[in-house]
């Protein structure tokens, strides 16, 4: 739910490092532990630029963001001497920034006493009859969703307008198959959520039929890449490509969907929506701006018969729910990924 850790070992106490190690791998849920952060971790240059060689850092990944980072040399003592001018104390000052720009995402924080919403595992609400469920779709049988807690928040914001929706989504395939009462049959959906970065084999064409059939008839397909990931860009684009060789993926426009009962419109959402807030990558340097910038929703889409079957965003919305989004994510901040998921589910629900 957003939170974040950072230990050191104390004078590089074996102990520590032994028991603190034991409860990371008891407490997380995948039961893996701590791993080596490589030289390409954002932790290293986040707000500084720091030698990866100046001291091992160990992390554990939960989604999209390393949520635990632990060094096992100790670090602490450059900080309570004030040492910042050595080379060393330099470095030391320095990943101490950048742990802190990693895990705050360089977001300012919430004024004092705000009080935060947290996301359980189990929804105690006994879904009723007719309710929303979502599918979130996985490239391949056994994969786990990058951000599984994403969707659940999206719908913890449609409950607060007392419509009827089920917080825990479904893992399914892109190709999932079964028969009528078989829960895996993609044909029993009509809401579909889709997130990762990593790029992905599409499907043979006979084999996604089902897939085009719902969305076809009254489904809708939300999918966003994972901090603005390149390599799922271009894995869903192909994916269009395969469902919907004659369409292509077209920007939503903001102001044409505004009309009335339209995607940005005021009777969808309750206050029709103009902008939003989101990290871009300057074209330039390739580096992901500092500051977020306030402009027009940059989501894309596929229409078919008035209706928008498939909403897209290159820019990510599944860390930013989780609140797992971090400084080199080129996406939105969690505010506008919960106006624009919570829009996406609501224009579904009226159409």
């Amino acid at each position: 739910n957003g939170g974040f850790i950072f230990a050191e070992a104390c004078c590089g106490s074996e102990d520590f490092t032994k028991r603190f190690r034991e409860l990371i791998e008891k407490i997380s849920e995948s039961k893996e532990g701590l791993k080596v952060l490589d030289s390409n971790h954002p932790v290293w240059n986040a707000e500084f630029e720091v030698d990866p060689r100046f001291c091992k850092l160990e992390g554990l990944n939960q989604g999209c963001k390393t949520v635990v980072i632990f060094s096992p040399q100790p670090l602490a003592g450059w900080w309570n001497n004030n040492d910042h001018t050595s080379n060393k104390g330099k470095s030391a000052f320095h990943l101490a920034a950048n742990v802190i720009a990693y895990a705050t995402g360089k977001e300012l924080p919430k004024p004092r006493l705000t009080r935060f919403e947290i996301v359980g595992d189990q929804d105690v609400k006994k879904p009723p009859r007719g309710y929303l469920q979502v599918a979130q779709l996985v490239h391949q049988k056994d994969a786990k969703p990058l951000a599984p807690k994403a969707m659940r928040v999206a719908m913890q914001e449609v409950r607060k307008l007392n419509l009827e929706v089920n917080l825990q989504p479904r893992i399914l395939t892109l190709t999932s198959t079964g028969d009528q009462s078989d829960p895996r049959n993609l044909l029993n959906y009509k809401f579909f959520y889709m997130h990762d970065r990593n790029g992905f084999a599409i499907p043979p064409k006979e084999n996604l039929k089902d897939l085009k059939f719902t969305l076809e008839n009254g489904g809708l397909l939300l999918a966003d890449a994972a901090c603005g990931s390149t390599q799922f860009d271009e894995s869903f684009r192909e994916l269009m490509k395969a469902l919907w060789p004659d369409k292509k993926l077209e920007r939503i426009d903001v102001q044409a969907n505004q009309a009335k009962n339209e995607l940005f419109s005021k009777e969808v959402n309750g206050v029709a929506i103009d902008t939003v807030k989101y990290r871009l990558r300057d074209e330039k340097s390739k580096k992901v701006d500092r500051d977020f910038t306030v402009g027009p929703p940059l989501l894309e889409g596929i229409k078919i018969n008035g209706r928008w079957v498939v909403i897209y965003s290159k820019l990510d919305i599944g860390c930013a729910l989780e609140k797992h989004h971090t400084p080199d994510c080129v996406g939105h901040d969690h505010d506008s990924a919960k106006l624009l998921a919570r829009a996406v589910v609501l224009y579904a629900l009226r159409r």
